[in-house]
């Protein structure tokens, strides 16, 4: 996952207002990120939450550490990026296929 629960708290603002209404990023990525690991576990495939949902921000570093030595082999980073369009659409997936040791990603 992407930001904590934190991240608008701390000045971040990784999230929208509309109408008074505040949209935390957060929010929205941990819905994703729950159905995206039921979908992964029921198709047999092992997942890892170090950012766990609603919970506050682990930092990159930290995650980054502990995806490591635990040797994933992807990281997933949920983001719900603010769009002005009344019917946005689309979704961005980036690999990063030029470090030492990768493997191809199907």
């Amino acid at each position: 996952m992407g930001h904590g629960s934190d991240t608008w708290e701390n000045g971040g603002g990784k999230g929208v207002v509309r109408n008074g209404v505040v949209y935390e990023e957060h929010n929205f990525n941990s819905k994703v990120a729950v159905e995206l690991d039921k979908l992964l576990r029921v198709n047999g495939i092992d997942t890892l939450l170090y950012q766990q949902p609603f919970s506050p921000e682990v930092g990159l570093q930290q995650r980054t550490d502990n995806y490591n030595a635990q040797g994933v082999d992807l990281v997933w980073s949920i983001h719900a990026n603010a769009n002005s369009s009344s019917a946005p659409e689309g979704r961005c997936a980036i690999y990063w296929y030029s470090a030492s040791g990768v493997k191809r990603l199907c």
